[in-house]
């Protein structure tokens, strides 16, 4: 007995639904998809603000499009290479979220008679809404600015290499202790002072009345005098600390702001780093209040990225 055509439709789709992007169809058929990826990123949008009255977002499809870029670069890269761990990362959740709403209409448009036209009675699509309204605002705010991008990355990458060797850190971060939340913010000023040009994007964005406007931003007097401070420091650091590798002032200073020094503390100049640390911590407080609502983004992202299963 044949197939009726109305069960081969829903066969298909069925089919299709099981089938998340793949990257040998987009590059095959890179126009078409692209439009019809904006259309459907725009039906979301649309059916999401209607659904959050007090909420309106304004996501659209660049950052789907910059989420695959992202993979794309991902799937030819060198497999041990995890310079884009936190891009990556972003990018999975911006995909899944959308293959899963994909999924839904896909498998509600077998059954539409039976939708209740009421959305407090629609559990499934609340939850795929909520969860990919969350992961898209996250990936327009770190995914889109290729500045922004790599800022974060490097400090996430910054951030799994001190979790690998301070067992202190490490124990933070996996109990999630909320110690923790004081030490990350303490860390982001920190790599700020390490690699200023390499942090801005991300710097800015949290702190943009710390930078001047135009084509090149610039830091504040205020902004300047800790980064001078910090190299300040570190130079009477590395001069105390004969034969030892350049690094080993930085690992000081990483040390104290997490708050495992005690051995160091018993130095002379002990003292000075932890003048240094003080004046840290204004600026780790000024980071976290000025706009509650994007450090919390921020750090929920950085969350996000080291509680992120190891790649094999």
């Amino acid at each position: 007995q044949q197939p009726q055509p109305q069960q081969q439709l829903q066969q298909q789709q069925q089919q299709q639904q099981r089938q998340p992007f793949s990257f040998d169809e987009i590059a095959e058929h890179e126009e078409v998809l692209s439009d019809a990826r904006r259309h459907m990123v725009a039906q979301i949008l649309k059916l999401n603000n209607a659904a959050n009255y007090g909420f309106i977002t304004k996501v659209g499809v660049e950052v789907l499009e910059a989420a695959l870029d992202v993979m794309r670069v991902a799937r030819n890269a060198d497999e041990s290479d995890d310079s884009q761990w936190a891009a990556q990362v972003l990018s999975e959740d911006v995909l899944a979220s959308f293959d899963a709403i994909r999924g839904f209409l896909r498998e509600t448009e077998l059954h539409l008679k039976q939708v209740n036209p009421q959305l407090s009675c629609n559990e499934k699509l609340v939850q795929l809404l909520t969860g990919w309204a969350q992961r898209w605002e996250y990936g327009a705010r770190f995914l889109v600015d290729v500045h922004v991008t790599n800022a974060l990355d490097s400090f996430i990458a910054q951030l799994r290499e001190i979790k690998h060797s301070t067992p202190t850190f490490a124990a933070l971060c996996d109990s999630c202790d909320p110690e923790l939340f004081l030490v990350l913010p303490r860390l982001f000023v920190l790599s700020y002072l390490g690699s200023p040009d390499q942090q801005r994007g991300l710097v800015q964005l949290l702190m943009p009345h710390r930078f001047s406007s135009g084509r090149v931003a610039r830091a504040d007097d205020a902004l300047h005098a800790l980064h001078e401070s910090s190299l300040r420091i570190r130079g009477v650091l590395q001069t105390l600390s004969v034969g030892l590798p350049a690094k080993h002032s930085w690992d000081l200073l990483v040390a104290a702001a997490i708050g495992d020094d005690t051995e160091f503390r018993k130095r002379p100049e002990a003292a000075v780093v932890q003048e240094f640390v003080l004046e840290l911590e204004t600026w780790s407080m000024e980071l976290q209040r000025r706009c509650p609502e994007d450090w919390n983004q921020c750090s929920a992202v950085i969350m996000r990225s080291l509680q992120a299963p190891e790649r094999k």
